[in-house]
């Protein structure tokens, strides 16, 4: 379909969210006074994988909630034909029983519109972060810590600040992220979040926060002091199991060390910082998940690598 689509062309996919009452044969929770807001939870899921540019999630979604719903077809379908440029605009959400007062059986709706600069057929379809990306995530990451030590918000609804920035889809798909603070060069808080769980712009605004707050090795970051700090945003590229040590790369690869359920991990920049040999890596490695020093030659030891997009890009 996709060498069709251009710029003159709209593609329109249309499909029912939840089919829900004993009318559709799905009634996944009883009519109560709770039934309205589950039913809007259990559409949100679609509209959040969706938002978040995964079809597949879609597809785990539709098998685990085993939700009655015809647009997922056609949601998975658009979601493989967009282009990481795209930007999603004016979404709304009703049901039937908003009209009919009739919760028992209820339909769901939703209308959005995807638009983007250039057509589908021209667009790239790889999900790498390029042009903006990275510049606007850093940005939403420092406004995020504007908000808690200048304005002095307690909470911070990083979902209403991603729609001041008409986020593309590329900084809405599920990525691990770091953020690292330093001043005057020495670190002053990182934090991050390695499994694909959050949108990436999610991901890194909230790490921000939890790098200035909860940085265990360090007192959380103060106003005053926020204006002296530098800040880094580290995004993950996949997870890829090694077979051996001799695979990985010094000063490439981010390295995960897993012994025994317990999980250690270093970004590409550290082993070149401090000067490490591959040994002298694995050994700081273990030792910072207080393992003993040699935990990493052990055969239950388990390693994976993956690269790390950084922005910005301090000269050596």
């Amino acid at each position: 379909i996709r060498p069709f689509l251009g710029h003159d062309d709209l593609l329109v996919i249309s499909g029912d969210l939840a089919h829900y009452g004993p009318a559709h044969g799905y009634v996944p929770f009883p009519v109560d006074d709770q039934q309205k807001e589950r039913l809007k939870l259990l559409d949100q899921g679609i509209f959040h994988l969706l938002l978040s540019w995964d079809p597949e999630g879609l597809a785990g979604y539709a098998i685990q909630t085993k939700i009655n719903a015809c647009i997922l077809a056609p949601a998975i379908l658009m979601l493989h034909l967009l282009n990481g440029q795209c930007v999603p605009l004016n979404f709304l959400y009703k049901t039937s029983a908003d009209v009919t007062k009739k919760p028992e059986n209820s339909v769901s709706y939703c209308s959005g519109l995807f638009v983007g600069p250039v057509p589908i057929n021209e667009g790239d379809r790889s999900r790498a972060l390029a042009g903006r990306d990275l510049p606007t995530l850093h940005k939403m990451a420092k406004k995020s810590l504007d908000h808690l030590l200048i304005d002095g918000k307690e909470s911070i609804s990083f979902s209403e600040e991603a729609n001041h920035f008409h986020l593309p889809l590329a900084l809405r798909q599920k990525r691990g992220a770091f953020v690292t603070l330093r001043k005057q060069g020495e670190l002053r808080g990182c934090m991050g979040t390695v499994p694909p769980n959050l949108p990436v712009f999610e991901a890194v605004m909230a790490n921000a926060v939890s790098a200035a707050k909860n940085d265990s090795r360090f007192v959380p970051v103060t106003k005053e002091e926020w204006p002296l700090l530098d800040l880094e945003i580290s995004i993950l590229d996949g997870m890829v199991p090694i077979s051996s040590i001799e695979e990985i790369q010094l000063g490439r690869h981010g390295i995960v060390m897993e012994h025994r359920g317990i999980h250690s991990l270093f970004l590409p920049e550290i082993p070149e910082k401090n000067n490490w040999d591959l040994a002298e890596t694995l050994t700081n490695l273990a030792l910072k998940a207080n393992l003993p020093e040699d935990a990493w030659q052990h055969p239950v030891s388990r390693f994976f690598v993956f690269t790390t997009q950084v922005y910005p890009q301090v000269a050596a």
